[in-house]
């Protein structure tokens, strides 16, 4: 339907929890060696320094200045991906804004692997919300560009009326992980 989530392209899949993939690459993997890093969206954007909301923040921090003195030192082609909220649809208000489709992630994994002269980079993987904070420009100079919407997922959905995405999101961007009590809860296990 027309307020469905796009399908990505679709062929046999290895195993059954390996995402379907296209059969044709877009363009070819760079003959460079490519890194491609899991990030996180609690960071405040590509071009500005780091601010971690929480532990889990700070260790995707790590990962990321790791990246770059790979990139540095040794010349790897290396990108960060800061991933939304994978779900299959949002789930709250929050989600409306941090929401990365299925598709769409597959769309971010292969515009960073297929990137020519991918350097060292940093874009976040989040679908095209309405709502959505973060910049898709970084993404979109390596070849990421998301089509799916958490608007259009959530007109869709008629059991979303149930007040879930009702509101202001007020607080940090990594909502209830990056609260003092989400911290401290788990020091204490």
């Amino acid at each position: 339907t027309r307020n469905a989530p796009s399908r990505a392209p679709q062929r046999p899949r290895a195993s059954r929890y390996a995402p379907r993939a296209p059969t044709v690459l877009p363009r070819p993997i760079s003959p460079r060696a490519h890194v491609v890093a899991a990030s996180t969206t609690t960071l405040v954007g590509p071009d500005l320094p780091p601010r971690p909301d929480g532990l889990y923040g700070v260790s995707k921090v790590a990962g990321e200045a790791l990246g770059r003195l790979y990139a540095d030192k040794f010349g790897l082609e290396v990108a960060c991906l800061r991933i939304g909220t994978f779900e299959t649809g949002p789930e709250d208000l929050r989600g409306l804004s941090t929401w990365l489709s299925p598709a769409d992630c597959l769309r971010a994994f292969l515009a960073a692997m297929t990137a020519p002269d991918l350097g060292y980079s940093v874009f976040y993987a989040v679908s095209r919300n309405t709502r959505r904070w973060w910049d898709l420009a970084s993404g979109g100079r390596l070849g990421f560009e998301p089509v799916d919407d958490a608007e259009a997922v959530l007109a869709a959905d008629p059991a979303a009326a149930d007040g879930r995405f009702d509101g202001t999101m007020t607080g940090p961007q990594g909502g209830r992980f990056a609260a003092p009590e989400y911290t401290l809860d788990r020091q204490r296990s």
